[in-house]
């Protein structure tokens, strides 16, 4: 889940309109490296089940999400490992807040995708329709779905992750975490009001501050919005993005 494999990544963050700060962290559960009786199959499944054992949560998401994202770990180590270099397919994590902890979930549906010969947003979309959540986030997730199936950024953008709390469907936050392997400011605005199908005054100022930040950050030669930044081969070259879904909320990158 990281670059150098640490299996843990702490974060914070700093809270909004008054909100007190909040520590996030997220970890993949890991079984014993060798055949013994200590190495379990599905240690992801089993750190949820013994979770939900002990604290009572709602795991109708998380088993739905798990057979339609997952696949058996022996056959992730043999088809997708080889292509991406890691057969990570889930971890875990939590919001530590002032006055709760949230657990959260977190699938990589690349090994799945493959296995099913679908692209990783595709398993991903359809696996949100067949869930008890669509019907609360249908609207905004078609929003997001119509400017993928459209945009002419299309074949340059994949899914990385898809989240959500591990809650009722009804009080879930759901995230999709899309990968955009063009780095031009121009696509950074495409990507952000989902080609022009949101507009928003705040929105708008908001995108010309991160210009401003962009600017000072990479000090590119020529400063036009359409110039890519330095190319990357790296595994997690390109921008990632998340767009965030809540029942009853309006959608917004």
């Amino acid at each position: 889940m990281t670059d150098n494999g640490c299996p843990v990544e702490i974060s914070w963050n700093w809270g909004w309109d008054g909100q007190s700060p909040s520590v996030r962290y997220a970890f993949e559960p890991l079984s014993h490296p060798y055949p013994s009786p200590l190495r379990k199959q599905n240690p992801g499944l089993d750190f949820i089940s013994a979770l939900s054992a002990s604290s009572n949560i709602d795991t109708k998401l998380f088993n739905h999400f798990w057979g339609a994202l997952t696949v058996p770990e022996h056959l992730a180590q043999s088809s997708w490992s080889s292509i991406e270099g890691h057969s990570s397919q889930f971890f875990a994590g939590y919001d530590i807040e002032d006055t709760s902890v949230v657990p959260k979930a977190y699938f990589m549906p690349g090994a799945k995708a493959q296995m099913t010969s679908q692209t990783k947003y595709a398993l991903v979309r359809n696996s949100l329709r067949d869930s008890p959540a669509y019907p609360l986030i249908a609207p905004s997730f078609k929003l997001l779905d119509r400017f993928i199936m459209t945009s002419a950024l299309a074949r340059h953008i994949n899914a990385e992750i898809f989240s959500f709390d591990v809650k009722p469907p009804e009080t879930t936050r759901y995230k999709i975490y899309l990968r955009c392997l063009r780095t031009s400011f121009e696509s950074v605005r495409t990507m952000v009001t989902l080609g022009g199908l949101i507009r928003d005054d705040k929105l708008e100022q908001s995108i010309e501050r991160l210009r401003r930040l962009w600017l000072d950050l990479f000090r590119p030669d020529h400063p036009c919005e359409q110039c890519p930044l330095t190319e990357s081969a790296h595994r997690t070259a390109g921008i990632l993005y998340y767009y965030e879904f809540v029942p009853g909320r309006e959608f917004f990158p």
